[in-house]
């Protein structure tokens, strides 16, 4: 108000006795106020005043209230010989407040004794309150609210609220009545669907009072509470307060009784019940005694109970000595604990503990807490096996006083080792030294002989075994905390089911030092061979996780499975840095041997289909991955499967980029190789696979040949993996369709039988040789065929080949040969009309078929 800008003028006359106005003239908020009258200070001080102001902004001083309003006042009145007396004033207000229309009126008089509001009515947008009544020795106001939304009102708070009440009873010891209701009320993030309240308190406690309010579907701080409600029924002296909140799976509800006299509260909890879903439900073993007061306040000792299980708490509070509170727990059942473990661990034991805790008025903390747990076991369950863990006494101990918050711990497995820890802060007090000021020491050691638990938190691993060490140390500041230290693991192995491997010998050594930097060192065999890692590794507050390594090994075998064996000796550098993974250097395949199962029934996609919702991969997930890499196969690699049998030499060079198919350059050479086809073994001459681009696409330099008496029939593969081009050649040179049929038959096309004509048009047309239309034809015409198709059946292995011929120009009949089994199908169809056709088959399942066609 002081810092509010107002400028104008005053012009009337005046005497010794009194002041005449006849023009009041002035600027404030953005509009206007002009008035005139009376004021007159003897006999006795009265007045006389009609003011109108027009045009204010309430925004001009405070931001959130912008609008444009005109306000008009009539008072009159007087003050003398210590009375006073308001006669009846008006006051009309109108215009429109944050984008609402506005209008309020209200009409009031009074007394020294009294005070009458004949009226006071406030509408804003579509929301109404009005209040009327006096107020004398006695209350007598009414007030009703119809609220249609509360943003009309308050900023930031929407809904609807509904409500009437009333204030009555002497004017020190009111009766307070209300009903209130409202529905899809927020307030920022706190929001609640329905809200009911009823009020009625006599002050003066004559009668028992009631104050009744509950909620539905209430959002607070992000937690979402199904109901809640609050009750208090009974006089000062004696009276009862009721609260119960449900949540999801969670439920507290309490019931307290008590009285207030001669300035004390005196209570009792008499029941009490608390369930988080995942400690189960907690209720209390006997009523505990409550009391408050100016000076003073404490409680009994209040103890949950579940089971066999107690919670017991006690606290006081003291004006001159603060705050004091003893907690213990007894007998908590680690299996209570069950949902937040993996599903396939299951805790046995039990926890026990307690502390205290002071709080001096001078914010001084101090106190100490201990928990312990008596030996006991954890199970897990993998699917093979339920692994026993003893565990031996475990405890944990805090301490705070005036020289440091200490923290010292010790996990103990009756036959796997120890973990043990500690850590203290000197002069540590909450809230009163910075994080970058606070000085922290620490240290961790580890002893465990038995790591069969790996699997747990590395599904692809089983049978693991070895032992590991660890010494750490933690230094510096809470902001700046330097680990040092280090961690050995020896004697390890692992199996890895999936890959058919058997990891042995494996050791690690990590040890770091102040400035972050992790020196690795890592040996491992699978087979008969060998592979290491070492380099380091860095870890900042400042920057992403960081690491230089280098993987080296030979004949190390990397797979071992059914079908695939794979031998490798790997020379790579990687380079991280946060989520960019950098690898250059070479790998060499000593041996494999490759035999992958059947998939001739398997159709790959034409360049056309697009697949849809395909799982995202590592690198898509948000992995960099680039560099290069020389691969390099040995002599021994040999491939066995889809009718090809052979030796693979030969290495490219690949490129990896992000957001690019892996390039390569190089080739692979097959060699001794040998191809089965229709029954035939051909010989593979020239097989190599050209890498120029694109590993997934590389070009193809294939020749395989049959030598037959002395006629020598093969076929030259070039183009792309994706395009291949085929052309059958012969010596002597003959007609591909010929050289094609010495190929499969060994004898020329016209000593072919009517089936095997079929089979090798089928092949002439499957295998897509080059100028093969017109080796189809030229085939078909040798053997009387007009049309053919080929017919998938409900599996792949059930295609048929269909080749028919007109008998006459509505008689046609069809033959059909299983592509992968032995069976022969015959139709027979005639059309009767141009749209009608009937049809006959005979083969594994006869029938027939009376069939009209559409055209559209």
């Amino acid at each position: 108000w002081p810092d509010l800008p107002l400028s104008g003028a005053v012009s009337g006359n005046g005497s010794d006795i009194k002041a005449d106005i006849s023009a009041l003239d002035v600027n404030i908020l953005n509009g206007t106020v002009a008035g005139n009258g009376s004021v007159s200070w003897l006999p006795h001080i009265s007045w006389s005043l009609n003011v109108h102001a027009a045009g204010l902004n309430p925004g001009i001083q405070w931001p959130e209230w912008q609008g444009l309003l005109n306000v008009t006042v009539h008072t009159s009145g007087q003050y003398g010989k210590g009375a006073l007396t308001v006669k009846p004033s008006e006051v009309f207000a109108e215009g429109r407040l944050r984008d609402r229309l506005l209008k309020a009126q209200a009409k009031l008089s009074a007394t020294d004794s009294e005070l009458e509001l004949s009226r006071l009515d406030v509408s804003s947008g579509k929301s109404r309150v009005s209040v009327s009544g006096t107020v004398s020795d006695a209350w007598s106001l009414k007030w009703k609210a119809q609220i249609g939304d509360a943003a009309d009102l308050i900023p930031k708070v929407k809904g609807i609220i509904e409500g009437s009440g009333s204030l009555t009873g002497s004017r020190s010891y009111p009766v307070i009545k209300g009903n209130i209701s409202g529905r899809a009320l927020s307030y920022d993030n706190d929001s609640a669907d329905n809200i009911r309240a009823v009020i009625d308190i006599d002050t003066k406690d004559e009668r028992a009072s009631l104050l009744d309010i509950r909620a539905a579907n209430v959002v607070i701080g992000g937690q979402k509470i199904n109901t809640v409600s609050l009750k208090s029924s009974g006089t000062g002296s004696a009276h009862s307060i009721s609260m119960d909140a449900a949540m999801d799976r969670k439920r507290a509800a309490l019931f307290i009784t008590g009285g207030y006299k001669d300035r004390i509260w005196n209570g009792k909890l008499n029941n009490a019940v608390l369930d988080t879903g995942t400690f189960g439900a907690w209720s209390l073993r006997e009523p505990a005694s409550l009391s408050v007061s100016a000076d003073k306040a404490g409680s009994g000792l209040l103890c949950l109970i579940r089971n066999a299980s107690a919670l017991c708490l006690q606290t006081s509070w003291d004006r001159d000595k603060g705050v004091k509170g003893r907690v213990s727990l007894t007998d908590f059942p680690l299996s209570t604990m069950k949902d937040i473990f993996p599903s396939s661990i299951e805790p046995e034991g039990n926890i026990n503990g307690g502390g205290e805790i002071v709080y001096t008025p001078e914010g001084v903390m101090s106190g100490n807490v201990s928990l312990i747990m008596p030996s006991g076991k954890l199970y897990y369950r993998t699917d093979d096996e339920r692994i026993d863990i003893s565990r031996g006494k475990s405890r944990a101990d805090i301490i705070l006083d005036e020289k440091a918050l200490d923290v010292q711990a010790e996990i103990l497995f009756s036959d796997r080792g120890y973990i043990k820890g500690g850590m203290n802060l000197p002069g540590f007090m909450p809230g009163r030294t910075a994080a970058a000021d606070q000085r922290i020491t620490g240290h961790i050691a580890a002893e465990l002989n038995n790591l069969d638990l790996i699997p747990l938190f590395a599904e692809k691993l089983h049978k693991t075994s070895g032992s590991v060490g660890a010494e750490i140390r933690i230094h510096g500041t809470l902001a700046e905390t330097a680990i040092t230290g280090d961690m050995t693991l020896q004697e390890g192995s692992a199996d890895i089911p999936d890959l058919g491997l058997q990891l042995r010998d494996i050791t690690l050594t990590l040890k770091g030092d102040e400035r972050g930097k992790i020196t690795v060192e890592g040996r491992l065999s699978s087979g008969s061979g060998h592979a290491a890692v070492y380099g380091t590794a860095e870890l900042h507050k400042e920057k992403s996780p960081s690491a230089v390594l280098r993987i080296q090994g030979a004949d190390f075998e990397a797979v071992k499975i059914p079908g695939t064996w794979i031998i490798i000796s790997p020379y790579i550098d990687l380079r991280v840095e946060g989520t960019i993974v950098d690898f250059a250097g070479s790998l060499t395949i000593p041996k494999a041997r490759l035999a992958p199962p059947d998939l001739s029934g398997a159709v790959l996609p034409s360049k056309d289909v697009v697949i849809t919702d395909m799982p995202v991969s590592e690198k898509e997930a948000g992995w960099s991955v680039r560099g290069k890499l020389k691969l390099s196969l040995g002599d021994n690699v040999r491939f066995r499967g889809y009718g090809l049998t052979c030796r693979i030499t030969g290495g490219i060079d690949l490129a990896e980029q992000p957001g690019t198919v892996t390039q390569g350059q190089g080739e692979f050479r097959i060699v001794e190789g040998k191809y089965k086809a229709y029954g035939q073994d051909l010989t593979i001459e020239k097989g190599r696979l050209l890498f120029v681009g694109p590993v997934d696409d590389p070009g193809l330099d294939i020749r395989a040949f049959r030598t037959i008496k002395d006629v020598t029939a093969g076929v030259n593969v070039q183009g792309t993996l994706k395009t291949p081009a085929l052309h059958v050649y012969s010596v002597p040179a003959m007609d591909e369709s010929d050289a094609l049929s010495y190929m499969l038959f060994g004898r020329p096309m016209n000593r072919l039988s009517g089936s095997e004509g079929n089979q090798l048009y089928g092949a002439a047309l499957s295998a897509g040789l080059s100028a093969g239309g017109f080796a189809a034809k030229k085939i078909g015409a040798a053997f009387g065929i007009e049309d053919i198709e080929i017919e998938k059946g409900e599996a792949p292995e059930q295609a048929t080949l269909f080749i028919g011929k007109y008998l006459s120009p509505r008689l046609y009949l069809s033959y059909g040969i299983g592509l992968f089994e032995p069976v022969s199908t015959i139709r027979l169809r005639y059309d009767l009309t141009r749209r009608l056709q009937v049809q006959t088959e005979y083969g594994l399942e006869s029938g027939g078929d009376i069939m009209y066609i559409i055209e559209r």
